[in-house]
């Protein structure tokens, strides 16, 4: 996985190469009751709502959902019918867009 031209990587597993690619739409705003290390409000997430999903793997998509249990809890992931969907063995990027 490359970025800005440089190979991502990991302290643990060194260099990233995921088999999967999840993109969890989440409810999301700015939060001026957390803050950074430089004092500045952090973005915050609901994790309770689910939400819409596009599940990247082996060169196909699938558009489905989310929902988890609460914010400790598994994500679980459905295709469009509400099937349960799992990702390829493996290391996932899960990546959180509005």
């Amino acid at each position: 996985m490359v970025a800005d031209g440089a190979a991502e990587s990991d302290v643990i597993y060194g260099t990233l190469h995921p088999s999967g690619v999840a993109v969890l739409h989440v409810q999301q705003w700015i939060s001026s009751q957390a803050h950074d290390v430089n004092g500045a409000n952090v973005r915050d997430f609901n994790f309770q709502a689910g939400g819409a999903a596009e599940l990247y793997a082996h060169g196909t998509v699938i558009h489905g959902r989310w929902t988890a249990p609460g914010d400790t809890g598994a994500i679980a992931l459905t295709d469009g019918n509400g099937q349960p969907v799992g990702m390829p063995q493996g290391q996932l990027w899960v990546a959180l867009a509005p």
